[in-house]
């Protein structure tokens, strides 16, 4: 397969089932490419990412989120899914992560997802996405509420920087300051422990 050919991903079309090995196995013959890098040995959080033609977003991302883990007590595991249309920021990329996945091409958010999850070695997994520049205290915020025991996942706050169109929009992205209860939704600023996530099925491989 060319990196300008799209992969055959109707063998993808539901749920991951299983142990993440399981997932790992799935997935492999999406996988073109796996760097790793002085990973932290025992991540107390696990962040994905998963880019498709964000070159000008994805390293001001990844520096926004090596200043939030800064302000961890625990180390955190950065793994970044290239889903294609990255290759002018590879050394870049390389230089940020501590797993690059690279994709056979554009796998689509949620299968990406999946395998990063099931690749974490850390108990929590953070997804957050290519074009979103997180605050300095947010992974600490995330470390946080997982530390109370009747945490399984949190979904967080995203407001617009330059674009009030696309957030208004999505009126899910900010529902205020307060804690409340809510749904999960497959935009990229959730936090969930692996093992419920695994456990659950992940995310439908067919959502885009």
């Amino acid at each position: 397969m060319t990196s300008d050919q799209e992969p055959d991903l109707r063998p993808w079309s539901s749920y991951p089932s299983g142990t993440a090995e399981d997932w790992i196995e799935r997935y492999q013959p999406l996988v073109r490419e796996v760097k790793e890098s002085s990973a932290p040995e025992a991540p107390s959080l696990s962040v994905i990412v998963v880019a498709w033609n964000s070159a000008e977003l994805v390293v001001e991302a990844l520096d926004a989120i090596h200043v939030a883990a800064s302000h961890c007590a625990g180390s955190v595991e950065i793994i970044l899914l290239d889903n294609g249309g990255l290759d002018s920021v590879r050394k870049e990329l390389e230089q940020r992560t501590h797993q690059l996945i690279r994709m056979v091409g554009n796998v689509r958010l949620c299968r990406a997802r999946n395998l990063g999850a099931a690749l974490a070695h850390g108990p929590v997994l953070v997804f957050l996405d290519d074009d979103g520049l997180v605050q300095a205290d947010h992974l600490h915020n995330v470390e946080r509420w997982f530390a109370e025991e009747d945490t399984c996942a949190v979904h967080g706050r995203v407001i617009y920087k330059d674009h009030r169109y696309f957030t208004t929009l999505a009126e899910h992205y900010d529902l205020g300051p307060e804690a409340r209860e809510d749904c999960l939704v497959t935009e990229g600023n959730m936090a969930i422990q692996r093992e419920a996530y695994v456990s659950a099925g992940g995310f439908n491989e067919t959502l885009a």
